[in-house]
């Protein structure tokens, strides 16, 4: 089965699909869609992976997906609580009738604009989020005509949100379907095992490649080599420990993510975070990060 085309069922008499969703947990693989898809996240957190690029997401963040924007969400759900993520999802298709024709209207050009720059995906998050949830509350909520008008609003003040962050380097290149099941495969692995000691052999081993033919693969594939692409992940589930447990030491940090030591750990999280964990934590704490 290939698994990065994912077919969304939208409906012959509709432009948009609008999904409420209530769910314990995404979607689990690495997958893509010709639609852009602009998601609320309502209730959860997790992280998110878009075009190779590790990065987490709180309660009232809206993500943005281009079009064929390879993508995995990851709900961060605590084992001894019955939890569910709740997220809206709005998802269309730029290219195709009629949101092109209506995209192609001079009055919109800037929406139009806007719209190039989601191939790359984008994030955003905080106070300038507002106006956009309740947007995508009234898109949710309303019917026929009414929903159109409101998605042009919403399409217009994302266009006007300058405060936002690109979630991935836009010239990755596109995976056909095979390289997408074997990068999805690789992708798994190391969701599930980070913390342990992945080797090249064995993660080349996953890929059923060589190690040196794996990591030109992977590199030509991320635009990054699979050992930084393991500490991002690892570093990702550092940031999560070190602000929901205040009490926890650096060295069981390093230990529950997998680094040798708390040196190497320190060592790749300045590089990462350009700072340390103890200033990342204040931080977080003290609401100086989002």
């Amino acid at each position: 089965m290939k698994v990065i085309p994912f077919t969304l069922p939208m409906l012959s008499n509709a432009s948009l699909l609008v999904h409420h969703e209530n769910l314990p947990n995404f979607y689990k693989h690495l997958h893509r869609h010709p639609e852009v898809q602009i998601i609320w996240i309502i209730k959860g957190k997790g992280d998110l992976l878009a075009s190779s690029n590790m990065t987490n997401f709180v309660e009232d963040d809206i993500i943005v997906l281009g079009s064929n924007q390879e993508h995995v969400l990851k709900a961060n759900l605590l084992k001894e609580k019955n939890q569910n993520i709740e997220v809206v999802h709005i998802y269309f298709n730029p290219l195709t009738k009629p949101i092109k024709e209506l995209l192609d209207m001079p009055e919109l050009n800037n929406i139009k604009q806007f719209i190039t720059t989601t191939n790359s995906g984008l994030l955003f998050r905080g106070l300038n989020t507002q106006p956009i949830i309740k947007l995508i509350d009234e898109i949710n909520k309303s019917k026929e005509a009414l929903k159109i008008s409101n998605f042009i609003a919403l399409l217009d003040c994302m266009a006007k949100t300058k405060d936002c962050t690109k979630l991935s380097i836009s010239n990755i290149q596109k995976l056909s379907d095979d390289e997408g099941t074997k990068i999805d495969a690789i992708y798994q692995y190391t969701l599930k095992h980070y913390n342990e000691n992945v080797s090249i052999d064995k993660i080349a081993q996953i890929a059923h490649m060589t190690p040196e033919s794996f990591c030109r693969y992977f590199k030509k594939h991320t635009l990054k080599t699979y050992h930084n692409f393991l500490n991002e992940i690892r570093i990702q589930e550092a940031c999560r420990l070190i602000v929901n447990n205040p009490n926890m030491s650096v060295s069981m940090v390093a230990n529950e993510t997998g680094f040798s030591s708390s040196i190497s750990f320190i060592r790749v999280f300045k590089k990462i975070k350009k700072t340390t964990p103890f200033v990342y934590q204040r931080k977080y704490l003290t609401g100086q990060y989002n």
